[in-house]
């Protein structure tokens, strides 16, 4: 009888346990109708819900637009915006404020954006449904750092370096040869493979006025879609970029930095570079080719790091509620 106790009592214990870790693992972010379980990195929807579902004509509900910051770095100048109400004529809807905004969105840190929607009465009798959905923009930025081995020897490095990479909705991936080999004493080439990726279910747009590609607080022009701002380089300053003219026309020095900066020129759209465009809003991937001097036969082996620093606005949907505007009763 004992044992049987203790193994009634083990296996109540064991239920326990499991559901526990059931509930800490299934609670993935807070939410009500119009919840959105997608994994972000950057800033994402935690929240799209209203007031009321269903109602009278005549009636105000709130609309709101929960938005949580889940990645690395705070965001800038968030805009989140009723971008569609489909349904009957829009006349028989008065929006009283269309747009929120928002300086600055710390990481971990959650912003809550409301409207008012007053629902006239359309003059029938059934019901009348309205789909309303929102978008959200945001500047944010990704980061990757890659660390290059250098030898100057014809033996392989005892040392080792590594694929550099950054989450953020944008996601940087660097890569390059195992080692490079410095066996000329001023021009050693060598080539680093920049991936960037999509991965946060919106697409970056430019919406930048300094860069001519439309200002914020505008919808976007859908020429701009899909384009990263600007790319940013921090490389040792016995670097040299193989192209400067894709660079701007160099770098400038900073201490024991280069720091160079590449940002389309958005004022032809024709001619806009198409490396900081990622092909149906998914990836892109491009070369960079550097040049280094060899440091001579004093230091055979050395790494040496580089960062890349993306910039881009992002915007992200948020799913469609329904809003039921009530049709007028019969009377007999």
């Amino acid at each position: 009888m004992n044992i049987m106790r203790k193994e009634s009592l083990f296996l109540i214990f064991l239920v326990f346990i499991l559901g526990s870790l059931v509930f800490t693992l299934g609670c993935v972010m807070p939410g009500g109708d119009g919840e959105d379980n997608q994994t972000y990195y950057g800033v994402g929807i935690q929240s799209f819900s209203s007031d009321l579902y269903s109602f009278p004509a005549g009636t105000t509900t709130n609309v709101l637009l929960q938005i949580f910051n889940y990645g690395d770095y705070d965001a800038q100048n968030i805009e989140s915006k009723i971008i569609g109400i489909q349904g009957a004529e829009p006349t028989y809807i008065e929006r009283k404020g269309e747009t929120s905004n928002l300086a600055v969105l710390s990481r971990n840190n959650a912003a809550l954006f409301f409207w008012n929607l007053e629902f006239k009465d359309t003059g029938v009798e059934t019901d009348v449904i309205y789909s309303v959905d929102t978008k959200t923009y945001y500047e944010y930025q990704s980061n990757a750092t890659l660390e290059v081995v250098f030898t100057t020897s014809s033996s392989p490095p005892s040392i080792t370096g590594g694929m550099g990479s950054s989450r953020g909705p944008l996601n940087i991936t660097l890569s390059s040869q195992s080692y490079v080999y410095l066996d000329d004493p001023n021009d050693n080439e060598f080539t680093v493979t920049m991936r960037i990726e999509n991965i946060d279910g919106g697409y970056p747009v430019c919406r930048d006025s300094g860069s001519g590609c439309g200002e914020t607080g505008t919808d976007e022009d859908e020429s701009y879609r899909n384009y990263i701002k600007s790319i940013e380089l921090y490389i040792p300053s016995d670097w040299d970029l193989q192209k400067p003219e894709e660079w701007g026309g160099g770098c400038v020095t900073e201490d024991t930095l280069k720091h160079c900066t590449y940002a389309p020129d958005f004022s032809n759209t024709e001619e806009v570079d198409r490396r900081l465009y990622l092909t149906q809003g998914l990836r892109n991937m491009f070369n960079i080719g550097f040049m280094r001097d060899s440091p001579g036969a004093t230091q055979q082996e050395m790494v040496e790091s580089m960062k890349v620093v993306a910039k881009y606005s992002y915007a992200i949907p948020s799913d469609d509620i329904d809003l039921t505007v009530e049709g007028r009763q019969q009377t007999y």
